[in-house]
């Protein structure tokens, strides 16, 4: 039951599924009572008593068929006026390419609705998905799939491991991923691992010491400091050789990281997005 309050006025609304069966109940139980009722008192009249239980369940029952029907008129009226607008939209009839749009059944209206309440809802989510990711393109269930997911995890902090060839996207997910979170606010820093070399990738992570190795004349920050309180995205971690990573995992469980040559530990509030095309 719902209460709305308009200044001085105060309604309640009952909501259909309660509704109904009280209105079917009642029916019942009154008709239970009256031709209890008869059954006594049709002899002072001298009617039969079954006959006076008789009309009574006849005239009960119309009532019951004719209050039924008011009440299924007032249910799909509305229903009706949007499969007869739903039916002229050109959108419609294009959801899918190659399919039509669902056509009015005899005797199978009920079929019919699903049908078009699923083309509507599959509009919908492509409305949906061009509002919020108006930079990924596609329309196909599999993409509108990925962007479910990335509204799902994008608020969270977790880490997300992006898989897919090159080319498909993953950056677009990356910045989608960012753009979408509770750091959107804040920095995003993509690092092109296969673009690093071996020797300085370490470096570009977690920043040096002035004279940590040759050319090192200064203090220098990585991509994890500058990135405080963003998203680090490691484009094509895969190319990144196993002791890097694993100092990476080392960051992503105790959120602390050191300087190459340096001996401070210094802690880490970044969120981790990795893409890769290997398995």
């Amino acid at each position: 039951m719902t209460t709305v309050k308009k200044k001085n006025d105060r309604r309640f609304y009952v909501r259909l599924q309660v509704m109904i069966p009280i209105v079917f109940g009642s029916f019942a139980l009154l008709t239970g009572i009256v031709a209890f009722t008869l059954s006594e008192r049709s002899g002072l009249i001298g009617c039969e008593p079954v006959t006076a239980v008789t009309i009574w369940i006849l005239i009960s029952t119309a009532l019951g068929i004719l209050v039924a029907f008011v009440i299924t008129r007032l249910i799909l009226a509305p229903v009706e006026d949007f499969a007869r607008e739903a039916e002229k939209s050109q959108v419609l009839k294009g959801v899918h390419k190659g399919n039509e749009a669902p056509e009015r059944r005899t005797g199978n209206e009920i079929e019919y609705f699903r049908e078009l309440f699923s083309h509507v809802t599959e509009i919908l989510s492509r409305v949906e998905a061009r509002e919020r990711f108006p930079e990924i393109l596609g329309e196909s269930r599999a993409m509108r799939a990925v962007l479910s997911q990335i509204a799902k995890v994008a608020p969270t902090d977790s880490s997300v491991l992006l898989l897919g060839e090159s080319g498909t996207g993953k950056e677009l997910v990356a910045h989608a991923l960012h753009a979408h979170s509770l750091r959107k606010d804040k920095a995003f820093v993509k690092i092109n691992c296969a673009a690093i070399p071996e020797e300085l990738m370490e470096s570009e992570l977690f920043g040096h010491e002035k004279g940590a190795f040759t050319g090192a004349v200064a203090r220098k920050m990585g991509k994890f400091e500058t990135a405080e309180g963003g998203t680090v995205f490691l484009d094509e971690i895969g190319d990144m050789s196993l002791r890097t990573q694993a100092r990476i995992l080392r960051v992503l469980q105790e959120k602390e990281f050191q300087r190459v040559g340096g001996n401070q530990t210094l802690t880490c509030d970044v969120r981790f997005l990795a893409a890769t095309n290997k398995d």
